[in-house]
């Protein structure tokens, strides 16, 4: 359910309820809650990308039928998620910016505190989601949500090499040597 708010307050550019509630009291909508040809055309970019992204990608694919590629999850969804969890837990989504690209949003040590730190994935490093994470050391735990309901959603955390070991490339070709803004936060251990 978290999945489709996002999705809908991404089409109608604004709060969820603000779409439904006149259709739900049988009230015609306002021009203003209808969508019109840009935010379509916007929306099925973004969200066409995605799914294109799923189509060609066996083992993106495979992730997001397991529930770790958590997906359609606005950034500030996944920090309200995060900031109770452990230093190096971390959500696999769809970047909210960039049609089809992957982002990795993560717990990080602040000053004693848990903040949240966002970073946006190269299509390389996409290609290959598990040997990426796997190459982060200091991305331990990676979040799936279990949705039973609107009202019933919870996330469970579990590490990240009982998770994506299987798809572990067979060779492992040594160390991440991606330069930027994650790879310098999580190798500092923020």
């Amino acid at each position: 359910m978290a999945q489709i708010l996002c999705l809908c307050s991404r089409a109608f550019h604004g709060p969820f309820a603000d779409f439904l509630i006149p259709f739900s009291l049988s009230i015609v909508p306002t021009p203003d809650s209808l969508v019109n040809e840009k935010q379509y055309a916007e929306l099925w970019n973004w969200l066409g990308e995605g799914l294109h992204r799923l189509h060609v990608n066996s083992k993106l694919l495979k992730c997001w039928t397991s529930g770790y590629i958590i997906g359609f999850i606005s950034r500030e969804n996944a920090r309200a998620v995060l900031l109770n969890r452990n230093r190096g837990t971390f959500i696999v989504r769809f970047s909210e910016s960039s049609p089809g690209r992957l982002a990795v949003s993560f717990a990080i040590a602040e000053y004693s505190n848990i903040e949240v730190g966002n970073y946006l994935m190269g299509p390389e490093e996409a290609r290959s989601l598990p040997d990426t994470v796997r190459d982060y050391s200091n991305l331990m735990a990676v979040v799936r949500v279990h949705d039973a309901g609107m009202d019933n959603l919870t996330y469970a955390a579990s590490p990240k090499d009982s998770t994506f070991g299987t798809m572990y490339s067979k060779t492992h070709p040594g160390q991440n040597t991606v330069s930027g803004y994650m790879k310098t936060m999580v190798s500092n251990g923020r």
